[in-house]
């Protein structure tokens, strides 16, 4: 477990990074993640690996960034597995010496510090507390708890475990409480009260897509026009990368 300094600092870091990107204290990030990534030049790569236990790596080679995000993981823990690596890419430079660290998106935990303070940073950045405490109370009375998860979910565009356990990190909820709302019976009745207040079950869904940066394109380009690599490679790569 984090200690109370180190969560105080990690949500420092996140109000910090929030407020520096134009997101507040309290507005929706969920997709824009990725644009974050394209803002600090990481060469991103977005392809389905059938995997549940993989969603992402970050490593650098040759003095460049890079993120592999495993794109047959559900949207909202997609935009998780962003945030996640996004602290190691702001605040672990140093270390990402290798080609391919795969990282733990726990949503909470994780066998190292590091893992968890990253899990615990996504969290924080995603889900900020001052945005959920003022969304929550601008909900209707009518709305009950299975509600309010919900559509903080939609919302805020993360898996409905995220916002279970934001809920408990945050005192809305008890640690028992949050168990019984993570139990197989309490999972399977999300999708349908999704279903009843009119939203759409994408955040639980993988989106399959193939993707990659802008950024690897520039680098293409620069490689074929600094006689790096042939343009027959460059119009065999381009064409593999075309549909993506």
């Amino acid at each position: 477990m984090l200690t109370v300094g180190q969560i105080e600092e990690i949500r420092r870091k996140a109000e910090e990074k929030r407020s520096e990107l134009g997101f507040g204290s309290s507005a929706p990030i969920g997709a824009k993640v990725f644009n974050c990534l394209d803002q600090m030049k990481i060469l991103t790569v977005r392809f389905p690996v059938d995997d549940k236990d993989f969603a992402a790596f970050i490593g650098r080679r040759d003095g460049q960034d890079v993120v592999f995000i495993n794109t047959a993981q559900p949207k909202g823990k997609q935009h998780f597995a962003v945030a996640h690596e996004l602290y190691h890419a702001w605040f672990d430079r140093d270390d990402l010496n290798s080609w391919s660290i795969i990282c733990e998106i726990e949503d909470s935990g994780g066998s190292t510090l590091g893992e968890r303070m990253a899990n615990r940073f996504a969290a924080e950045f995603l889900v900020p507390r001052w945005g959920m405490r003022r969304y929550l109370d601008s909900l209707p009375l009518h709305f009950d708890l299975i509600d309010k998860v919900v559509l903080l979910s939609d919302y805020y565009e993360v898996p409905v475990k995220s916002i279970i356990l934001r809920l408990e990190e945050e005192q809305y909820i008890t640690a028992k409480y949050k168990e019984e709302l993570l139990s197989d019976s309490a999972v399977a009745t999300y999708g349908e009260r999704r279903n009843e207040l009119g939203l759409l079950d994408t955040m639980e869904e993988p989106t399959l897509d193939r993707n990659v940066s802008p950024v690897f394109h520039a680098i293409l380009r620069k490689n074929l026009a600094g006689g790096r690599i042939s343009r027959g490679k460059f119009d065999e790569l381009y064409k593999l990368l075309k549909p993506m």
